[in-house]
């Protein structure tokens, strides 16, 4: 993949989210995280950081819950042009 890709990552901060995140970043894609912890994806995003190369924004949402989806969905609306993938 190309380092310009950007991609949206649901449930990034554990298990199957966590890997796809890492093997994502370290073929050069730019990443936005989201999970419901904020905390954990702030050391995820830092983590990828400090040995990826890619450009990584964090994004805490409840995926569960449509209120806090539509409100995810408007703060991030702007980016979602340079969007690649969606997972």
């Amino acid at each position: 993949m190309a380092g310009t890709k950007t991609i949206l990552v649901t449930g990034a901060t554990g298990g199957i989210g966590r890997a796809v995140c890492a093997r994502l970043a370290a073929s050069g894609c730019s990443l936005l995280l989201a999970s419901r912890d904020a905390e954990k994806l702030r050391l995820l995003g830092q983590e990828l950081s400090a040995t990826r190369s890619g450009t990584f924004s964090w994004l805490p949402v409840d995926m569960t819950s449509d209120a806090s989806s539509r409100r995810s969905g408007a703060s991030c609306a702007y980016e979602a042009a340079s969007w690649t993938v969606l997972s």
